[in-house]
């Protein structure tokens, strides 16, 4: 499902127009990334947690040369599914 399918079922399911949707929407990934480029942790209760993580740096290789590669360290946005959430696509 993408965004613009999340926006439909959402305003489908509560029948309201797709524009005011797609607007909260929108405004919820806006501030979850916020939150992310502030290296804040995004928890939703009975859903997830969304957090960035830093990463060390290492050396990788190039699968079609097979030349090492060096990445330098970053960060990496994660997310763990609850375990309400777990449990519901068991």
């Amino acid at each position: 499902m993408n965004r613009s399918e999340l926006t439909g079922a959402v305003a489908k399911r509560k029948n309201l127009p797709r524009t005011r949707v797609d607007d909260l929407v929108r405004a919820v990934f806006d501030e979850i990334e916020r939150s992310l480029r502030n290296k804040q942790p995004v928890t939703i209760t009975g859903f997830g947690t969304f957090r960035v993580d830093r990463c060390a740096p290492c050396t990788r290789r190039n699968p079609r040369t097979g030349e090492p590669v060096n990445v330098p360290a970053g960060f990496k946005a994660r997310f763990k599914a609850s375990e309400t959430l777990n449990a519901a696509i068991q």
